[in-house]
């Protein structure tokens, strides 16, 4: 999971729970003293809650243990093409938007062209 980021979150970056659950931080609303720094309504299992969390994401809790309703960033798909090369100083190319923009730049050696997909 990617750590939470106060700073991106209230620029609109996706956050979620531990869990996988949506979450949006309720803007201008501060937690009670002591009680967390930021109010964040997560929905858990379909079930809107509003939950208290301090900057780093931690949910308040009694216990310092992790929490389901802890806050991360969400992670955002990418995908792109690479050339593949039978030889071992070139092996692979860059990453490239298209396949053929990716084929367009095959040299000697070339093998194939394949799609990749990460997460950042």
């Amino acid at each position: 999971m990617k750590k939470f980021n106060l700073e991106r979150a209230l620029a609109g970056d996706t956050i979620i729970t531990r869990d996988g659950g949506q979450a949006v931080i309720v803007k201008g609303i501060s937690a009670r003293e002591d009680y967390g720094d930021f109010l964040a309504v997560v929905s858990l299992h379909g079930t809107p809650e509003l939950i208290e969390v301090w900057n780093d994401g931690r949910h308040f809790t009694d216990i310092d243990e992790p929490s389901l309703y802890d806050l991360f960033m969400a992670t955002v798909k990418k995908e792109g093409w690479i050339n593949i090369y039978k030889d071992s100083r070139t092996g692979v190319g860059a990453v490239f938007k298209t396949e053929e923009g990716a084929r367009a730049t095959a040299v000697d050696d070339y093998v194939t062209t394949i799609k990749i997909e990460w997460e950042e």
